[in-house]
């Protein structure tokens, strides 16, 4: 019942009767943005409803500056953006995870005009198809609302009077795609590519004697976006970094908290995981998730950072840290990182309340996803190495970063040698 709905929602005619806020309920999340223009890159003012359930509720206007503030309910599975010479946009709404009244979350909905979006012209005289028939011709070229890079689609035709559909591929080469509708008679069209919104659009053809066309077709992309929140701790700075989960493919790596990140970055369906470290390899937030179509909403919390708890070297002197360094390219211990991690991993076992966390790391040499697998094995290879000396493995927290987060600058071969290391830092369990 609910998509029949929101399919019907595409039609609706724009209304200005929608107020601007409504009072805010116990369960709800505070979202602001814009719809914006694709082609002018303008704000517009849209009117905004809320589905829940197969139920409606207005919840917000754009204000005089195009900016608006909803708040809807953590129940919601659907927003319908209307704006006045647009059509109206219907949008899946997910919300994962536990929301608070503190998470506050920012998006940017892009909207094509009518008008821009189905441009219909003649077709040139020295471009067209030879043919005997001198029946009208229609020519389609497809391309992407935002980078008008021509894309591959299918349009369907479909006749009002006998009802019978025909489909066409519309290629992305450089000349447009053509095709001979012998009907005279109004015909409906349907435009669909992969990864992008369909529209749909009428036509007169088959009349003879007539001009043929050219109907220029812009497609919106698919709207997949997520949507963060981040609950961090005061005063502290943090590493932010988006992992494919299946691959461990870094897709995003930020100093600061980004909240917004559009369809181009996650893939609807794929499973990604959200970490959040200091500067010194501490792992604060690792939080796995699943996108879906359309607008994901997340709130990212990240625990305050373990106390430092220095550790003795046996011979009465404290640390809370230590460098362990590598051979380029390698992650082989050497003989006095083995005779360092002999002196710790007899510290950790009389202090079993201590947590060791081990960060890789690597110079600039070489491909980004090599060091990041370099990185890893030195990790694993010191990880192994306490193992093996006794310590438990509930006492070791292991990450890397490839060569992300250098220690010095790349810029000598004595400072690649200081970024060739794998960092522990003690602390609290």
């Amino acid at each position: 019942m609910l998509s029949t709905i929101l399919s019907w929602l595409f039609c609706l005619s724009p209304t200005n009767a929608f107020p601007t806020e409504i009072a805010a309920a116990t369960d709800t999340i505070t979202i602001t943005g814009t719809c914006w223009d694709v082609t002018t890159g303008m704000d517009l003012k849209a009117s905004v409803t809320a589905w829940s359930y197969g139920k409606k509720s207005q919840v917000g206007q754009s204000d005089a500056s195009g900016q608006f503030k909803l708040r809807i309910a953590d129940s919601t599975q659907a927003l319908t953006f209307e704006v006045a010479g647009y059509p109206a946009t219907t949008v899946p709404v997910n919300i994962g995870g536990k929301m608070d009244t503190s998470a506050r979350f920012r998006i940017h909905l892009p909207l094509i005009a009518k008008d821009s979006q189905q441009v219909v012209k003649t077709y040139p005289a020295a471009d067209r198809v030879s043919r005997s028939s001198k029946t009208e011709m229609v020519y389609f070229r497809v391309q992407d609302a935002r980078t008008f890079k021509r894309i591959r689609a299918t349009v369907c035709f479909i006749y009002a009077l006998s009802g019978r559909t025909q489909c066409v591929e519309v290629d992305s080469a450089k000349v447009p795609s053509f095709v001979n509708l012998n009907a005279k008679e109004k015909i409906r069209f349907e435009v669909r590519a992969e990864g992008y919104q369909s529209y749909r659009g009428e036509l007169l053809a088959g009349q003879q004697g007539a001009e043929d066309a050219l109907y220029q077709i812009k497609l919106l992309r698919l709207y997949n976006v997520l949507a963060v929140s981040y609950a961090v701790p005061a005063n502290l700075k943090f590493q932010y970094e988006f992992r494919n989960a299946s691959n461990t493919r870094q897709v995003s790596q930020m100093n600061v908290p980004v909240p917004f990140f559009e369809w181009n970055i996650f893939k609807p369906e794929e499973v990604y995981t959200f970490l959040a470290t200091t500067a010194d390899g501490q792992l604060v937030a690792n939080e796995t998730f699943r996108m879906k179509p359309g607008f994901n909403f997340r709130v990212f919390r990240l625990s305050r950072p373990a106390q430092s708890k220095p550790v003795s070297d046996g011979a009465g002197k404290l640390f809370d840290s230590t460098v362990l360094y590598f051979d380029q390219s390698d992650y082989s211990l050497r003989k006095d990182v083995r005779l360092k991690l002999d002196s710790i991993s007899w510290q950790l076992i009389k202090q079993r309340d201590v947590m060791a966390r081990l960060t890789g790391h690597t110079d600039n040499v070489g491909r980004r996803d090599l060091n990041m697998t370099l990185s890893e094995y030195r990790t694993r290879v010191v990880a192994t190495y306490l193992q093996q000396k006794g310590i438990s493995p509930g006492q070791l927290l292991a990450s890397w970063k490839g060569s992300d987060a250098p220690a010095a600058p790349n810029t000598t071969e004595e400072n690649k040698a200081k970024n060739r290391r794998v960092v522990i830092r003690f602390g609290a369990k």
